[in-house]
């Protein structure tokens, strides 16, 4: 009978030793990945259309959805996480305010701006006899408004003074070339669009607004000012913009916070 001699223990264990493992294939390691990558995708969309499901069976039989009411707690948390740290990183060390601000509120004017009222508004620091310089301080920009909304509305009180002041401020911009051409998007748009239009455009009035919108529910809007100093001005032109976009009964109420941060609340119908 023949036999296979047995290897030895230490044999075996230098054999093992000795031996080189097989490169690494990068190729099957970055398949692998991808494959990990799809099946988390693909596990994502079913849990999505998983939950679309149960939210539709749910308004068919009006029974109220848990799993709907902890995806809006959580996408609520991360929108006050990621609005938190925009308004934080937005803060410029001068706040300005931009020509085309200016240029709006002389279109606003109109004929009232006489040698006399210009003269008054060199004395607030800005010179319509001149050429416009690029930026002013927000302090002036906050002094030329009050002093305009006074000139033009001496009978209202402050807060009705800057609400005027907002819808003549929005009506003015639409003569204007940029003006013109965004208010006939924003009428073909609607209401809900042309906010998301209004909270981009803030940022080229000036170096330091940030606009969040928050839907609290349909034609229900929160915007998230991170800092205003005359709320009415901007309810002003929301309410005028809401109009202009075929916003019916538009209403707007506001709350102030500490560091001049304001919340809107818009509702139309």
């Amino acid at each position: 009978m023949s036999c296979t001699p047995r290897r030895s223990a230490s044999t075996s264990t230098a054999a093992s030793a000795n031996h080189t493992p097989p490169a690494p294939d990068h190729e099957s390691a970055a398949k692998m990945k991808l494959g990990t990558g799809a099946r988390r995708a693909c596990r994502a969309r079913l849990q999505r259309r998983s939950h679309l499901a149960m939210v539709w069976s749910n308004e068919l039989t009006g029974q109220p959805c848990q799993r709907s009411a902890e995806i809006a707690r959580a996408d609520a948390r991360e929108r006050d996480r990621r609005t938190t740290l925009l308004l934080v990183s937005a803060e410029p060390a001068e706040h300005q305010v931009f020509e085309v601000t200016f240029q709006s509120l002389q279109r606003t004017l109109g004929d009232t701006l006489t040698a006399e009222v210009k003269a008054e508004l060199a004395k607030l620091g800005v010179d319509y006899d001149k050429p416009l310089l690029p930026a002013y301080p927000l302090e002036v920009w906050n002094r030329v408004l009050n002093f305009a909304a006074e000139r033009l509305y001496p009978t209202l009180s402050p807060a009705d003074r800057h609400v005027e002041m907002g819808r003549r401020v929005l009506d003015s911009f639409s003569q204007s070339i940029i003006g013109s051409v965004l208010l006939a998007m924003v009428r073909v748009a609607g209401p809900r669009r042309m906010l998301d239009r209004s909270a981009r455009n803030m940022r080229q009035a000036n170096n330091y607004t940030v606009v969040t919108l928050e839907d609290l529910a349909p034609r229900h809007v929160v915007m998230h000012f991170n800092r205003v100093t005359f709320p009415d001005f901007y309810k002003g032109l929301i309410l005028r913009g809401l109009e202009l976009s075929g916003g019916k009964n538009g209403t707007i109420t506001w709350e102030k916070f500490p560091g001049d941060r304001v919340d809107l609340i818009v509702r139309w119908e």
